[in-house]
């Protein structure tokens, strides 16, 4: 699972690129994004993890279903990440 975050928001957070990926949305597309970090993410007072960030612009405003993967949630990146 990727954590996916749009520009705005990685430029509030002052985010900065650690790499291009190369990521195939859903219609097959591919997309060289920047992957940016370190973010981290808290659970609760004690728990917590370091991790990256691909950024996507909006493409469109609707959800589409990945018939590979219809049930579970997926994404597909391609490359070194």
């Amino acid at each position: 699972m990727h954590l996916c975050i749009p520009e705005k928001l990685r430029a509030e957070l002052d985010l900065e690129e650690q790499e291009k990926c190369t990521v195939r949305t859903v219609d097959g597309k591919k997309h060289s994004v920047p992957y940016v970090g370190p973010v981290k993410i808290s659970f609760n007072e004690n728990r917590s993890c370091l991790t990256g960030a691909l950024v996507l612009s909006p493409l469109r405003k609707e959800i589409t279903v990945n018939p590979l993967s219809p049930d579970v949630p997926m994404s597909i990146a391609t490359g070194v990440c």
